[in-house]
């Protein structure tokens, strides 16, 4: 009797790991909030959604991020901001994102320049992807320690419409207004990586790292 009770709680246990995303051999939508270890970070699964949220599925965009602002402004028209009612072009003139305007869930927090460049060291696997339900984007780590940088575009102030590019990643760092630029021409490997300062009223995608 013995035997068949542990036999019975060895595959309940079995079942729970599964679901729980451990010993998988490939990227697990299931494990999203716990994030992935990629080098020495732990990385959000998610871009950013509405403040303090992420986004449902690695491959949406998100919302966008000006500069040091806790608010997130749609991605597609009509133009509209979460919190709703918020004024655009607002600068900031910190050097640093303030934590009170970060927009990551608890926990996370907007990279600094170093992390999210750490994301691509030449020990990091890189796979450039495109279909017709993502326009482009990078998978970075080795399975099942993962993440899915879509190209999500941006918004330049004063832009009624987003901007988009298939073959060019770009998000939001938290120091001195810059913005990330991740871009591979074609297909071709490594990726060409560009840390550009941009105006800090243009809105980007955000990705998140574990405080």
């Amino acid at each position: 009797m013995k035997k068949i009770l542990y036999s019975f709680l060895a595959i309940v246990l079995g079942l729970v790991l599964s679901g729980a995303g451990c010993n998988q051999d490939a990227y697990d939508p299931e494990v999203f909030d716990l994030g992935v270890k990629i080098g020495s970070h732990t990385w959000a699964t998610r871009n950013v959604d509405t403040p303090g949220t992420f986004a449902a599925t690695p491959e949406s965009p998100g919302m966008f991020y000006q500069w040091d602002r806790k608010v997130g402004w749609t991605i597609t028209n009509p133009f509209g901001s979460t919190p709703t009612g918020i004024t655009w072009g607002i600068a900031s003139s910190a050097t640093t994102w303030d934590a009170v305007n970060d927009p990551c869930p608890a926990g996370w927090q907007v990279p600094t320049i170093a992390q999210f460049l750490s994301l691509f060291d030449p020990s990091v696997t890189k796979e450039w992807v495109s279909s017709s339900s993502v326009d482009g984007g990078v998978y970075l780590g080795t399975a099942p320690n993962r993440i899915f940088l879509p190209s999500t575009g941006f918004r330049l102030n004063g832009s009624s419409a987003p901007t988009f590019y298939s073959n060019v990643v770009q998000y939001r760092v938290s120091q001195n207004s810059y913005a990330i630029r991740v871009v591979d021409f074609g297909d071709v490997l490594p990726l060409h990586i560009d840390s550009a300062e941009s105006d800090p009223l243009t809105a980007y995608s955000v990705r998140c790292v574990k405080k």
